[in-house]
C-alpha cells in the first residue's frame, strides 16, 4: 500500500510511522493525521482534533504459543517479556519510530485479539469487502 501512495496510484493509506518515517523525512510523504499526539510530528493533528472522534489506528504485536501450553510457562514468558519491555534503550529506540510499548496479561491480550477480529469482521461486512 505504501508503494501505491508513493507512486500516486492511491491518494492515502494508513501506515505505521516505522515504515513511513524515512519517506516523511525525505518529503516523499506527508502525514495527514495521527491517532495520538507524537513529538516526532508536532504539526500533525490527531484524528480527534480533525473531528473524527477518538478512533485508534494502531498496529499491535503480541506473542503467541501453541494451544495447551502450560499456564505456568505462559505466565513466566509473559513476565520476561514485560521485564524486557522496560529496558530503557529498547523503549528509547522504539519511541524514535513512534512505537509505544504497552504490556498486558495473557488474558488481556486474548481479549484484544477477540475484539480486533470482531471489529474487522464488522468492518468487512459493513464495507461489503470481498477477495478478488
Amino acid at each position: 500500500m505504501l508503494a501505491d501512495v508513493l507512486t500516486g496510484r492511491v491518494d492515502f493509506a494508513v501506515v505505521t510511522l516505522s515504515t513511513s518515517r524515512s519517506f516523511l523525512a525525505e518529503k516523499k510523504l506527508r502525514a495527514l493525521a495521527t491517532d495520538i499526539r507524537w513529538s516526532g510530528l508536532p504539526g500533525v493533528p490527531t484524528l480527534a482534533e480533525l473531528g473524527y472522534g477518538n478512533e485508534k489506528v494502531a498496529n499491535w504485536f503480541g506473542v503467541a504459543g501453541p494451544v495447551g501450553m502450560p499456564p505456568a510457562l505462559v505466565q513466566k514468558l509473559n513476565a520476561e517479556f514485560v521485564k524486557a519491555s522496560r529496558d530503557g534503550e529498547l523503549v528509547k529506540r522504539l519511541a524514535e519510530n513512534g512505537t509505544l510499548i504497552a504490556t498486558s496479561t495473557p488474558e488481556e491480550m486474548r481479549g484484544l485479539m477477540v475484539d480486533e477480529v470482531a471489529t474487522m469482521d464488522t468492518l468487512v461486512k459493513t464495507l461489503n469487502l470481498r477477495q478478488p
